[in-house]
């Protein structure tokens, strides 16, 4: 399996053109999964997609039953 990184500046445009600095802050609260290697943190991109899921005001679609 192949993880995709992104840096900070990818990830904030991703999420709307974010601060630079919110991203660093949710990623050292946790909020985004990623790593600091030698000084430079890269945040993974399926992070980056579920925190726009969960921070999402769209409700799920209600299941369409099929009549008998």
């Amino acid at each position: 399996m192949t993880v995709e990184w992104l840096t900070v500046k990818q990830a904030a445009a991703q999420l709307g053109g974010v601060s630079d600095k919110l991203i660093y802050k949710l990623f050292h609260r946790g909020e985004l999964e990623g790593a600091k290697i030698a000084g430079t943190v890269r945040i993974r991109a399926a992070s980056v997609a579920a925190y726009l899921d969960a921070h999402s005001n769209q409700k799920a679609s209600p299941a369409v039953t099929a009549k008998e």
